[in-house]
């Protein structure tokens, strides 16, 4: 009976020292005996080998790790160990849990034989759809070294990614070589489409480091140019297409064949380094000299220019108006510009259709200045003859509701002019609008301002001015009672007399029309109601200033003074067409306040009962004749017993003391 177990000699086995030559590959030392998975013995790992290499051989497609090592007798960890000693002559799958049979071996070897026979192979991508480990595929290939693949093939790599056989790249790169000379002779580009097979496998930075390489070896007037990214590949612009394209171009905008030319472009087409828009503008300006400018990074020809203003000129003389916008972007339409640059060359190019035509530009669109004004002219017009239609209606707006009847008003002008729809669209607003607000409330203002004048003038000779002579009158009188009655009687006939009938007769006369004259005459009219009533010259004062009215000059009180004594006469002088009532105590009234207004300042307002008051302040202003004859007619009209001689006596002293003419209105100066 051994006095060691199994587990103890398997650990004293693993203990020992690996054998130095037996390491792999990758620095993996082997051990040198390797313990069964069944635990009831040992293997050398050369015999394992074997036993492995029998496997691949006899079996066909790929064998699971887990599976050969079941069949070996061995744990999986030491069977990945053994696999990766032998990673030269075994492949693995990507996640190193299968391993290539012997056939699947020859299959991927046919494979990568007959994809390297004519172009580069991507390790990566071969190895993917072969599913089989990259760093164990190369390491089979002996890359670099001795072949120790199934086909004795050669393979190379490139770039540390591309495999390759010698031959091909040779092949490749002379083909390269040869139609790079071509391009430079033939002064044409030439292009390589990613897409159809001209990068024989390689990616588009290895395939432009590899053209690169070629171009190092040429001499150096031969290997100038440029090598350009394009949306599918790569193309490479030689010295002699560079020079030629650029040369025609640059004539071509000169010319104004073409209108523009960036300065990337440009940069694209010349071999020196211009990437400062300040040496760029410094070649440019050499080269083509006065004929185009710039717009930041933007060369414009001025032939083109001219010749395009000269055709938007023409057009605009037709239709009056057009949307630059458009015609620049039909114009440009092969062109992708920044819109900041697009929008200070539509600036420059109005401020040409500015000069000459008249033009203003209102929303991107250029319009005729004078068709512009004939058509705001007439749009005015319209909201003028709106505003008087409304105003001689009464159908003025409120305050509240004029916003809204401008925004009817905008429209219905606006269809009125029958312009066309796209420019009603675009730019109606901005020309026609507040120029529509702007005549319907001036002419509402003027109308307004018209009515309030004349309001002020009929207050004026009615109203205001009387009041002054009237009050003038009492002031003449010395206080007493006299002068304490007659005031009360005036101040009652100016406040609920005189302003309330002139005011009404006004807003018969459409006078009272005015929003502050509406609001004055009210707050007048409140202010004088009292009862009793008081004194209103106050108020009447307040009201004058309110209007800037200023008292009449004495000659113009003079004159109304006249007036108002003839519209006192009317009422009892008879004329040929007309015949009076007999009203004998209104004519001894009217009598004794025409004579007293040829002596005293203004015109008395009294009624009948002051009549004999008032004639003893006449005495000393007549004769005594005169005197005698109104004190007769007054004892007669109070006995009820005068006579028609009488009576045509007073109205004789009358007829004396007016100016010839008729009378204006109806006299409202004496009560009886």
């Amino acid at each position: 009976m051994s006095i060691f177990s199994l587990e103890d000699i398997r650990d004293i086995v693993l203990s020992f020292p690996t054998n130095p030559s037996r390491n792999s590959l990758d620095g993996e030392q082997t051990p040198i005996l390797i313990p069964s998975a069944s635990n009831d013995g040992f293997f050398q790992p050369d015999f394992i080998s074997e036993q492995l290499q029998q496997l691949l051989n006899d079996n066909s497609g790929r064998l699971a790790v887990s599976s050969l090592a079941r069949s070996l007798d061995i744990r999986i960890e030491d069977a990945h160990r053994i696999i990766r000693k032998r990673k030269k002559s075994v492949l693995l799958s990507q996640k190193f849990d299968q391993v290539l049979c012997r056939d699947e071996l020859l299959n991927v070897d046919t494979d990568l034989a007959h994809e390297a026979s004519y172009r580069f192979v991507p390790l990566d991508r071969f190895c993917e759809s072969h599913d089989i480990n990259s760093l164990n595929f190369k390491a089979y290939l002996e890359v670099d070294g001795e072949p120790r693949n199934t086909t004795g093939t050669h393979y190379q790599l490139t770039h540390d990614r591309f495999l390759y056989i010698p031959q091909v790249k040779d092949q490749f790169e002379k083909e390269l070589d040869a139609s790079l000379q071509d391009s430079q002779l033939q002064a044409s580009p030439l292009t390589w489409d990613l897409n159809s097979g001209d990068f024989r496998g390689l990616d588009e930075l290895a395939f432009h480091k590899t053209v690169q390489d070629i171009l190092e070896k040429k001499p150096r007037e031969e290997a100038h140019g440029k090598i350009l990214r394009t949306n599918h590949g790569l193309t490479w612009h030689p010295q002699s297409y560079l020079e030629k394209r650029l040369n025609e171009t640059l004539d071509e905008v000169k010319a104004g064949i073409i209108p523009l030319c960036g300065f990337d472009w440009i940069n694209d087409h010349s071999l020196d380094d211009l990437k400062n828009p300040l040496d760029m503008r410094a070649f440019l300006e050499s080269r083509m000299g006065h004929s185009c400018y710039f717009v930041d990074e933007l060369m414009v020809s001025k032939a083109w220019e001219a010749r395009f203003v000269s055709t938007c000129s023409e057009e605009l003389q037709q239709a009056h108006y057009l949307d630059i916008s458009e015609v620049l972007g039909t114009e440009l339409r092969d062109w992708r510009l920044p819109p900041k640059w697009l929008e200070d060359l539509k600036n420059n190019i109005f401020l040409h259709l500015q000069e000459a035509p008249r033009a203003v530009m209102i929303n991107h669109h250029i319009i005729l200045k004078d068709w512009l004004v004939e058509r705001q002219y007439e749009a005015k017009q319209y909201a003028t003859d709106q505003a008087t239609s409304d105003w001689t209606s009464n159908a003025v707006p409120s305050n509240d509701a004029m916003k809204y009847h401008l925004l009817e008003l905008e429209d219905k002008v606006v269809s009125e002019l029958n312009l066309p729809e796209d420019f009603v669209e675009a730019i109606t607003p901005i020309p026609f609008h507040p120029a529509i607000r702007e005549a319907y409330t001036t002419q509402l203002s003027q109308l307004e301002s018209e009515n309030e004048k004349a309001f002020l003038s009929y207050w004026k000779e009615r109203a205001s001015t009387r009041v002054q002579l009237h009050f003038a009158a009492l002031a003449t009188l010395e206080d007493g009672t006299l002068k304490d009655q007659l005031a009360d009687l005036l101040y009652g006939f100016v406040a609920h007399d005189l302003v309330p009938t002139t005011l009404k007769k006004a807003e018969a006369k459409g006078l009272l029309r005015s929003a502050k004259v509406l609001k004055q005459t009210e707050k007048l009219k409140d202010q004088i109601s009292s009862i009793p009533p008081k004194d209103p010259q106050a108020s009447l004062a307040a009201f004058a200033r309110k209007f800037n009215l200023r008292p009449p000059t004495a000659s113009a009180l003079s004159l109304r003074q006249k007036t108002l004594v003839l519209d006192m006469a009317k009422p009892v002088i008879p004329t040929e067409s007309t015949k009076l009532k007999k009203d004998d105590p209104k004519l001894f009234l009217t009598a004794v306040i025409v004579l007293l207004a040829e002596s005293h300042d203004g015109v008395f307002y009294a009624t009948g009962k002051f009549a004999p008051k008032l004639l003893k302040l006449l005495k000393p202003k007549i004769t005594d004749a005169e005197y005698e004859r109104l004190q007769r007619f007054k004892d007669a009209v109070k006995k009820g017993q005068a006579e028609e001689t009488e009576r045509e006596n007073i109205r004789e002293m009358i007829r004396k003391r007016i100016p010839e003419g008729s009378a204006t209105d109806e006299d409202e100066s004496t009560r009886i």
